[in-house]
């Protein structure tokens, strides 16, 4: 449900022909003040996705606005098969770069495999190509909700690690401590414990 005031906000929203998910128009992000952030937030509350189009923000302006949100895992990482050169990459055999991209082409959770869950993620494109290269959701509370009575009951208290290494090592890629890719995800502890059903705060 949202509880936007059209007479009173500045925002144009238009919620995503699905389960969860909305396009706001009408803002500049860079310009936000602390009552139409708050709007914002409680929009991201709602519908749990939202999309900005046409933001003209530089690295240091999604920082700032992500950091409205909470403490930063870390302020910003690029994903893309671009070298630093310019270059696209293509080693797919022994570049971890590309192997980490084609893992995140699977089904994925963002920092479930982290001590700490993330909260959520501040995303933005600075190349469109004209088809294909589309980021992709999926609504678990509509998936869970459509679980029946006894498979809710049956895995109601089980639990499950989530590993990046395990994931990646069922795509074949064995990652290296040398790697140009390394950090996030990639350390030298347990993977934590998390319950398989749970509910966000």
């Amino acid at each position: 449900m949202c509880y936007l005031d059209p007479m009173t906000s500045k925002l144009d929203l238009q919620p995503l022909d699905a389960s969860f998910g909305a396009i706001v128009n009408g803002v500049d992000l860079k310009t936000v003040g602390d009552h139409l952030f708050n709007e914002i937030y409680q929009l991201w509350l709602d519908h749990s996705l939202l999309t900005f189009p046409r933001q003209a923000m530089r690295g240091s302006d999604q920082i700032q606005f992500a950091k409205r949100f909470g403490e930063l895992e870390f302020d910003i990482k690029s994903v893309s098969n671009i070298n630093k050169d310019g270059s696209i990459r293509s080693d797919t055999e022994n570049d971890d770069v590309l192997k980490i991209l084609q893992g995140n082409m699977s089904w994925h959770a963002d920092s479930s495999y982290l001590p700490v869950l993330s909260k959520g993620a501040v995303f933005s494109a600075k190349v469109l190509r004209s088809s294909g290269g589309e980021t992709s959701w999926a609504d678990m509370r509509s998936a869970y909700d459509a679980l029946d009575f006894d498979t809710k009951r049956n895995i109601s208290k089980l639990a499950a690690y989530h590993s990046l290494y395990y994931s990646q090592s069922k795509l074949g890629h064995s990652h290296s401590n040398r790697s140009d890719y390394n950090g996030y995800g990639f350390f030298d502890q347990d993977p934590p414990l998390r319950p398989l059903v749970d509910s966000h705060p």
